[in-house]
């Protein structure tokens, strides 16, 4: 479901309503699984989805938002943080 819809906002009670187990339930069957939080996932996901429309020329400065992100500091931090470069960075390397 997050892979799915990785631009929208998916709380946490969302997720655990969907699986009818309370949402503290949810998150440690999750952690215990996939080895992170639900939100982490989400983040990640949607770097990697930033990545690939970095690679097809999308406009930088829309990406951020077409992925889910809630502004662009959030976009670059987040980007930063899983890649070890910018947005901007990175299409520079790949280029």
């Amino acid at each position: 479901y997050l892979i799915a819809n990785v631009s929208e906002n998916i709380s946490l009670g969302q997720l655990s309503a969907m699986a009818s187990v309370s949402p503290y339930h949810f998150l440690r069957i999750f952690q215990k699984q996939v080895g992170m939080s639900p939100h982490a996932l989400q983040t990640q996901l949607r770097v990697e989805h930033a990545k690939h429309l970095i690679i097809q020329n999308e406009i930088l400065a829309q990406i951020g938002v077409q992925v889910g992100f809630y502004d662009q500091s959030h976009f670059i931090k987040a980007f930063k943080s899983l890649v070890g470069v910018t947005p901007g960075q990175y299409s520079e390397q790949i280029r």
